[in-house]
């Protein structure tokens, strides 16, 4: 048993190890190699290994200490564990590579598991299974084919995530791309995100160019984005945004402000300003009032709260309660509460259950039917925003 073990300090050239074997450092400055360490089988190190290179063949190796490579660190067919820092210039491993300490390699190639219970900082990160970090990341690039966890950080270019990506802590990218699922346990700023399932923010995001949700998304802070696109669902605390469209249900806790905005389903929102064009499919419900320059409401919609708008077009068989307008386009079978507007058509079934006040003109089919007589005025009522 005890040939299995060598005792070294210094040496100037190559070290090859068999299985089983063991490299003990001489003393508490640790293990300088001058060369390449060469492993096959199952190895283990006790002590700081400085080195030039690391090849493992096969099994694991496993080091008591920290490691520094001035070249590079390969591991095709291996597992490598270190129980503190590992640096290098390159790190490939076919398996696993597990660091208690911190990571500081500019190349990590990795097929299997990554783990490291410090900082981990590369360039390029490409993991071909899962990586988990529970210090912050630094890189310039990161490719994971299934799923990574981490602390958070700064990723300089692009995030590439087959599966899941969750991060505790806040985060600033370039752009990010995952086909599963994004989690963002604080604060998330970066260009542009893509996401296949679900998002899901528990503090402010800050895309200067567009966040594209397959699924469905929440953001529990402030969403400032230039353009949004949402398949499903989203919930935000609050909204600022250039374009936006949503397939399902957008709903906003506080304001709602964007250049132009489609929803098929259901907006909901404390106030909502659209300073263009706004399309609604289905519902909208505000509690102080939903503005946009030019406004679209779908059939059989249903508006609950004020709308005010320039140019408002309300979809056959529509509910709506109080409407401030320049030009009214009411079609057929509709109910409102109240209409304020200067200019009004409406076809046939309209039923107004309070006041038709306008200023130009009202142009209302003859069966109408409507709780008083159209008043022209001087002037409308203030709307309520």
């Amino acid at each position: 048993m005890k040939e299995n073990i060598h005792t070294v300090g210094k040496v100037a050239g190559d070290v090859n190890m068999s299985s089983g074997q063991v490299l003990q450092a001489a003393g508490p400055e640790g293990i300088d190699i001058a060369g390449t360490l060469r492993c096959d089988g199952d190895v283990t190190v006790n002590g700081s290994l400085r080195v030039q290179d690391i090849t493992v063949d096969r099994g694991k190796l496993e080091v008591n200490g920290s490691v520094t490579a001035s070249g590079e660190i390969e591991a095709d067919r291996a597992e490598i564990i270190v129980h503190g820092d590992l640096k290098a210039t390159e790190l490939e491993a076919g398996r696993a590579v597990r660091v208690d300490g911190a990571l500081n390699v500019d190349d990590v190639d990795i097929g299997g598991v990554l783990e490291v219970g410090g900082t981990t900082t590369v360039k390029d990160l490409d993991i071909g299974g899962r990586a988990e970090l529970k210090g912050l990341l630094d890189a310039t690039a990161v490719q994971v084919g299934g799923r990574i966890k981490f602390a958070g950080g700064v990723v300089h270019g692009t995030i590439e995530i087959g599966g899941f990506i969750e991060s505790s802590g806040p985060l600033t990218f370039k752009s990010l791309e995952a086909g599963g699922k994004v989690t963002l346990g604080d604060s998330g700023q970066g260009e542009k995100l893509e996401v296949g399932g679900a998002l899901t923010a528990a503090k402010d995001l800050t895309l200067t160019k567009s966040l594209e949700v397959g699924g469905i998304a929440q953001v529990a802070g402030t969403l400032k984005v230039t353009q949004l696109e949402v398949g499903g669902n989203i919930w935000l605390g609050q909204l600022d945004a250039d374009e936006v469209e949503v397939g399902g249900v957008i709903r906003v806790d506080r304001a709602l402000k964007c250049r132009t905005l489609e929803v098929g389903g259901r907006m909901e929102a404390e106030t909502a300003e659209v300073s263009e064009k706004a399309d609604i499919g289905a519902k909208v419900l505000t509690q102080k009032g939903f503005k946009a320059a030019k406004l679209e409401l779908g059939r059989h919609a249903s508006v609950e709260g004020p709308i005010v708008g320039k140019d408002v077009e309300i979809g056959p068989h529509s509910r709506v309660e109080d409407v401030w307008a320049d030009k009214l386009q009411i079609e057929r079978g509709v109910r409102v509460r109240n209409i304020y507007a200067t200019k009004v058509t409406a076809e046939r079934g309209l039923r107004v259950d309070g006041e038709i006040l306008y200023v130009d003109r009202a142009d209302l089919d003859e069966h109408s039917k409507l709780a008083q007589e159209p008043r022209r005025v001087t002037q409308l009522p203030p709307p309520p925003l």
